[in-house]
């Protein structure tokens, strides 16, 4: 596990899931988070405080058999350890 800061800067609807990406603090690039490898339901975004935010989380790296180019950015997080920071204003 890697204990990261993650600012969130993307939702994304997907129909009826949600990708969620962000710019991490520490390692100073994009990450897309992944929970239980996929996508988010909506009842999972509560946990992220408002649209934009910044998170603390750990982080662990996806499985290998993933494709380019998502492979470079994909981590998967574990859930229980999100910790909401700061809430962003949209306006």
């Amino acid at each position: 596990m890697n204990r990261t800061n993650v600012v969130i800067s993307d939702i994304t609807c997907m129909k009826d899931k949600f990708c969620v990406a962000g710019w991490d603090v520490d390692e100073c690039r994009m990450k897309r988070l992944l929970v239980n490898g996929g996508y988010w339901n909506l009842s999972n975004l509560s946990k992220l405080g408002e649209w934009y935010s910044l998170i603390t989380v750990d982080t662990t790296s996806p499985d290998k058999s993933r494709s380019y180019p998502q492979r470079t950015d994909d981590v998967n997080v574990d859930f229980d350890s999100i910790c909401c920071q700061k809430s962003f204003s949209s306006g």
